[in-house]
């Protein structure tokens, strides 16, 4: 993993839905890009899934989640 996979997975935690195009966007990088490096780190268990946020006043079964992110 590199500075680079660092900066993706901290973007990723802020908002792990965030658009590809989005994140390439933010990163300067093509799509491509971006999709065979989160294709890498989820093949290779750094990144095991991702989630939605929702504001807890709009259902109050609201599922609440924790996502792990091991890095090397």
């Amino acid at each position: 993993m590199d500075d680079f996979d660092r900066r993706l997975i901290a973007l990723l935690r802020l908002d792990g839905r965030m658009p590809i195009a989005a994140l390439a966007e933010k990163l300067q990088v093509s799509r491509g890009t971006i999709q065979k490096r989160l294709d890498r780190l989820i093949s290779s268990g750094a990144v095991r899934g991702f989630t939605v946020r929702t504001r807890q006043e709009l259902d109050e079964t609201v599922l609440r989640a924790m996502m792990g992110v091991r890095t090397h």
